[in-house]
């Protein structure tokens, strides 16, 4: 593009060219390219001939129609597939033909020297042209700076020929505005700089080209090289910016700029990324960002490159193809002569779509009346504020409906396909569109004026991250229509929804209207964020909007009072973190539908089938680069959502996960040089922090100290609370006591808390007898105080809770560790119903209890455990208090995360928290009964023994083990140990016995029953008595090989196998500190015969297997791990005491070092 520019007023007047004098000027244009302009480019600048050839035929002039006179530039070179499109301004080029066209009795010379002007200067415009294609990496700059010396040359070969070009440039007779050029060739030939006027010709010519009309702007946009690019967007953005300018044209310029983003990423993806870096250097990204409904925050989040391909990604989705469609659509070279005259579609003047609304059915009559009102007004001193309004309410897509094209099933797939789980929400959501597409599959074209109430209004409820939002986008696109999201917190007045009245300085529509804008179809869907964050003074606005009754006359102050705005075929959807804070009216108006937390399992999916994908794509990780050890992946997910994030939804998992990814991919791939890395539990706490856990339960019973249960319900997260109930002695020696009151309270606790402290306090009074509570223990006062001090804390939920704690200190009775409570208390001691139960059962279980107890009355209903997704009551054992206290499956440890307990009333909550000392007291005697019978088994066992023991972690399975524990004196022993941990183990367990002997074992490629097989046969020392092996391993490698005792048969020499599992329970309880007294009395169960084996109460056999087993122990005080491995810790005690003490009596040989005293 010359530096030059049209002068409309002057070109306007000469006369539409005939036929024939147009087809003789594509002839004239190609006669100059074959005779001037060829040889000027093989002659004087050396370039092959052929390759002239093949640009000369690619090259086709065409006429370029510019009705609203929008067009500065004499030509434009376009890219039209493999062909190049020299477009010739149609004033330019009705010029020239009238030109050529004069007739013969014209004066000759004034005609002569008229033709050789125009000539020469056309020979200048193509020149210019071809000079871009003959070098096609060279810039503008180049291109201009290439004229000027073509220009100062000519003025040396034909200086009549550089003066014809002067004259047109100069003479304002022609229409051409050349003050740019010629001063540039003013100053060549004096031989001053010119550099700093390019940078000013520059910035005009991007202007111009910004200014383009849309579609010619997207053909000549690819081929402009990287600075003017750069130059034309800020043009764009900068004016987009300009105050006063009507939304719908901000809009339309943001859509412009994206849709040149997209144009250029399609056709090189570097240049792209490099025209982003520039944008943002100098605009920043939120303004894009946020029309992509990408999240501004994203720059400060991560790298410019990530950003770029999530940007890039989003165009994708945003842009539509016919905006990104190649070039090339207005024909090739093989059309006839170049005699086509092609117009460029223009933008319709403001009169002229005012005159086709005129005749618009569609368009409201008073829509009309308002424009024609106001058409004058825009004419005058204040008229862009008119100009404003008119195009706002022109803008509006009055009666325009999107049909609606999917099926239900289709439908139903998207929703799958975009969200995990969500079942009980996606049947109801699918109940209600499915209707609305059957409607729209019998919509009439003809009907459409008559559709209404079409629309929706829907509540989504649920805690931050659970996919509220999300959900309602992925609504919008399986249905195929738009959507547009406002954000309600902290709106505080309706002109925010309802627009200002356009007289004000700087006035705008509301957010409907410019929706309905951006949308352009009145059948789209407004997602309306934080609807519990809503000011009272924008709720009636929301009321008019969401009422069927009364949405199809909405007003929009800006568009004035007369016009009726009809949203009845709109489809709103509200989401909120609680209902609480939700107004009635809203409630009344919307169907509500309540998003859950998720369980654990469902976060495992939805990381594993969306969340990885999700980081892969966004940060360019490939599958073979980073992922999950297979073996591993659920554990290792299980272990970041319970251990790294305390959330209803997923939000913070994967920003634990990007972060784990993206540290991985820094310290191992780019420092290390690795190609490929598996993530197991190791990286994980190598890579990652620690872990910043809530507060845990105790360390141990208490007494007066019980769990309560904190709900967040608008973040819907909760936190567990400990109570404490402690007595308060002060007063005189000997003399009464004195107290402000009976129960003291702290902890930061508001009105509703502080009245259910004092209701417990009565419900305890009054039950004193049934919990056994002495009238004496009641008169010391109580100071009760509530943890976390830091916290406020309200509501009637921690009732029970204080009931429990007083009931324990008064009672002297100690509290169960791992369990929590939540019920509302009244002053006759019942326990009823509380809401937010999901939460708290996620809280609970994260802090470590195992026992839940809950009002009865929250088994159903609203807030009813039977109405938590499948998936989260699968990981609960959910009982009343009878089923509790009968007969009832055990609790599965692999499978329960936690037991619910539904109890009536606080003295049945008691009996489940409180730890009876008598009732752990009482299992001592199982073990006496056992060891004396044991004892005289083994005393009398007649064969050799032979313990075989697989060690695998010496440092998280044998905690100071010594080596005699292992291989007892009166034993041979074989140590199986991997090669890799061998001298690791050897020096953790050190000296063996002198029977001891270590081989090497991979389970990996080794069989544990062909090892036995191999020791079997092996020849030994000379005995009489049979053999018998015991095989000591973990619980999990035994299961893994499915050895049976029976895998070697008995015989004259062999007395048979013996398998004992050391690492973990029967009931797959993981055990630790019990290891020592375990191992010790392995060597006198070895002895012992089937019989008295069955009958060991801390034994359990299945599959042939002997396990340690917690079975004995009542199961309230089982659940707790620590608290049953002490129980069984302490059960083992007493049964080597009774060994060594009747041993001694009765002078029976006993293995050394069994016993331990008490």
């Amino acid at each position: 593009m010359l530096p030059v520019e049209l002068d409309h007023k002057v070109l306007n007047a000469v006369p539409v060219p005939e036929y024939r004098s147009m087809n003789k000027v594509f002839e004239i244009l190609q006669t100059i390219l074959a005779q001037s302009i060829i040889p000027y480019f093989k002659n004087d600048r050396g370039v092959s001939l052929v390759q002239l050839a093949e640009l000369r035929q690619s090259i086709l002039f065409r006429r370029m129609g510019d009705e609203a006179n929008r067009i500065a530039f004499p030509t434009l070179l376009v890219r039209q597939k493999q062909n190049w499109t020299i477009f010739i301004h149609e004033k330019l080029f009705d010029y020239l033909a009238h030109v050529i066209s004069l007739p013969l009795d014209f004066n000759e010379p004034v005609r002569a020297q008229l033709e050789l002007r125009i000539l020469k200067f056309f020979e200048f415009l193509l020149r210019h042209h071809f000079e871009h294609l003959v070098f096609p990496n060279a810039s503008e700059l180049d291109v201009i700076r290439s004229d000027i010396d073509f220009a100062t040359g000519l003025a040396k070969k034909d200086p009549k020929g550089y003066q014809s070009i002067l004259e047109v440039l100069s003479n304002p007779e022609y229409g051409i505005i050349g003050k740019n050029i010629l001063e540039l060739l003013e100053r060549a030939n004096s031989g001053e700089e010119f550099d700093f006027l390019l940078g000013r010709i520059i910035a005009v010519y991007a202007r111009h080209i910004a200014e383009l009309p849309a579609r010619l702007l997207t053909d000549l946009f690819p081929d402009l090289d990287f600075e003017m690019k750069a130059r034309v967007l800020n043009y764009m953005y900068r004016n987009s910016r300009i105050s006063g300018q009507p939304f719908s044209r901000k809009t339309a310029d943001l859509r412009k700029i994206l849709r040149l983003f997209a144009i250029t990423v399609q056709n090189d993806s570097n240049e792209g990324l490099e025209l982003f870096k520039t944008f943002r250097k100098r605009w920043g990204m939120a303004p894009l960002l946020r029309e992509l409904e990408i999240s501004p925050d994203l720059e400060l989040e991560k790298p410019i490159p990530q950003v770029f391909e999530i940007f890039k990604k989003h165009l994708e989705v945003f842009v539509e193809p016919a905006d990104i469609a190649s070039t090339g659509q207005h024909g090739s070279r093989n059309v006839v002569a170049q005699t086509r005259t092609d117009s460029i579609q223009q933008a319709k003047s403001l009169k002229e779509r005012i005159d086709e609304a005129r005749n618009d059915p569609d368009i409201p009559q008073p829509v009309i009346e308002l424009i024609e009102k106001n058409k004058m007004n825009a004419a005058g001193q204040s008229g862009a504020k008119y100009t404003e309004l008119i195009e706002t309410l022109l803008a509006i897509p009055w009666g325009k409906i999107k049909k609606i094209w999917v099926s239900p099933e289709e439908f139903d797939e998207g929703l799958n396909r975009s969200h995990y789980g969500l079942k009980k929400p996606k049947e109801i959501i699918s109940d209600f569109f499915a209707n609305l597409i059957w409607r729209y599959q019998h919509f009439k074209e003809s009907e459409r004026r008559q559709w209404r109430r079409t629309g929706s209004a829907l509540l989504f409820v649920g805690p931050p991250g659970v996919g509220k939002t999300s959900l309602a986008i992925s609504i919008a696109r399986n249905l195929g229509i738009p959507y547009h999201k406002i954000s309600l917190g902290g709106m505080k007045d309706e002109a925010d929804i309802r627009g200002y009245g356009f007289t004000y300085e700087g006035s705008k529509p509301g957010l409907i209207v410019q929706g309905l804008i951006k949308m352009g179809v009145m059948n789209g869907m407004f997602i309306m964020d934080e609807a519990d964050k809503t000011e009272k003074f924008a709720i009636a606005t929301l009321l008019e909007i969401l009422d069927p009754e009364q949405n199809h006359l909405f007003h929009d102050k800006y568009a004035q009072s007369t016009v009726d705005i009809d949203l009845s075929n709109c489809h709103f959807i509200l989401t909120a973190n609680t209902i609480e804070s939700v107004p009635e009216a809203i409630l009344n108006r919307c169907e509500v539908i309540s998003l859950d937390r998720y369980s654990v399992d469902e976060k495992i999916a939805i990381a594993r089938e969306f969340l990885v994908q999700r980081i892969r794509e966004r940060y360019l990780i490939g599958q073979d680069e980073i992922s999950f050890d297979p073996e591993e992946e659920n554990e290792i997910l299980r272990h970041l959502i319970r251990d790294y994030t305390s959330e209803a939804g997923v939000r913070d998992l994967e920003r634990i996960m990007r972060t784990l990814f993206l540290r991985t991919q820094r310290k191992e791939i780019m420092v290390k040089g690795e190609n490929s890395v598996k993530l197991d539990l190791v990286k994980i706490h190598k890579y990652l922090d620690a872990p910043n856990r809530q507060r845990f339960i105790n360390e141990d019973d208490r007494i007066g100290e019980m769990m309560a249960l904190g709900v967040n319900m608008e973040m819907g997260i909760g936190t567990l609370i400990p109570i404490q109930a402690t007595p308060v002695r002060t007063g005189q020696k000997n003399g009464p006591y004195s107290y402000l009151s009976m129960v003291h309270t702290t902890g930061n606790i508001e009105r509703v808390m502080d009245e259910s402290r004092k209701v417990a306090s009565t419900a305890i009074l009054h039950l004193a007898t049934e919990l056994d509570i002495e009238a004496a223990d009641l008169s010391t006062p109580v100071h009760l105080h509530f943890m976390g001090g830091s916290t406020r804390k309200d509501g009637p939920s921690a009732g029970a809770a204080i009931a429990l704690a007083l009931a324990s200190l008064f009672g002297m009775r100690k509290i169960r560790r791992d369990v929590a409570v939540t019920g509302e208390i009244d002053t006759q001691g019942r326990v009823t119903g509380i809401g937010g139960m999901s939460v708290k059962l996620e809280t609970a279980y994260a802090a470590g209890c195992k026992t839940l107890i809950i009002p009865r009355e929250n088994l159903s209903g609203n807030e009813g455990i039977d109405r938590l997704p499948d998936a989260l009551k699968k990981e609960l054992q959910i009982l009343t208090y009878q089923q509790w206290q009968g007969a009832h499956e055990p609790f599965d440890y692999s499978r329960h995360m936690l037991q619910v307990v539904a109890v009536d009333d606080i003295v049945q909550a008691s009996r489940v928290a409180f730890i009876e000392q008598e009732e752990i007291d009482s299992l001592d005697h199982l073990f006496e009964e056992h060891a004396e019978k044991a004892l005289a088994e083994a005393a009398s066992a007649a064969f050799d023994k032979l313990r075989v023991v697989y060690l695998d972690d010496p440092g998280a399975a044998f905690p100071a083990l010594p080596g005699t524990n292992l291989c007892p004196e009166d034993s041979e022993c074989i140590i199986l140990i991997r090669s890799d941990l061998k001298e690791e183990i050897l020096k953790r367990i050190g000296e063996l016995s002198g029977k001891s002997a270590i081989r090497e074992f991979d389970p990996k490629t080794e069989r544990l029953v062909d090892v036995l097989r191999k020791i079997r046969t092996t020849p030994r020392h000379l005995s009489t008595l049979p053999l018998r092996i015991s095989l000591i391993a973990p619980l999990a490698l035994l299961r893994k090989e499915a050895i049976r005792p029976e895998q070697l048969k008995k015989d004259v020499g062999f007395a048979g196998l013996r398998i004992f599992a050391n690492c973990c329970t029967a009931e797959n309880v993981p055990i630790r500190d019990c290891r020592i007294m375990l191992d010790r009395s392995l060597s006198c169960l070895e002895k012992l015969t089937d019989e008295l084996l069955d009958g060991c109460p801390f034994l359990a056999k299945k599959d042939g297997i002997y396990a340690p087993t917690v079975a004995f122990i009542p199961e309230k005080y089982r659940l707790d791990v620590r608290r049953a491995e002490e129980i069984l810790d302490r059960g083992l005690i007493s049964w080597l005491n009774v060994l060594d003490r009747k041993g001694e009596e009765e002078g029976w040989p006993i293995p050394s070092g069994s016993g331990m005293k008490m």
